[in-house]
């Protein structure tokens, strides 16, 4: 019978859903919970880099000038 074949899809489907949510997880933690850049060029690098100068991490953006580097 088809439905045989309900649990082993169930378990198939849990699957893949668990490693997506976890990659994704992934990323937010990294990124300081933003999700991840896609399509980066080269004037995104370039603010990238200044937001890492000024802030001390490539995600934090800040206008507060007594920000303390890590």
């Amino acid at each position: 019978m088809w439905t045989e074949s309900l649990p082993a899809l169930g378990i198939i489907c849990a699957a893949i859903a668990a490693s997506g949510f976890g990659i994704r997880g992934i990323h937010s933690l990294m990124n300081n919970g933003k999700p991840r850049r896609l399509g980066v060029d080269t004037w995104d690098k370039q603010l990238i880099d200044r937001d890492a100068t000024i802030t001390g991490h490539h995600t934090v953006q800040t206008s507060d000038i007594d920000h303390k580097r890590k």
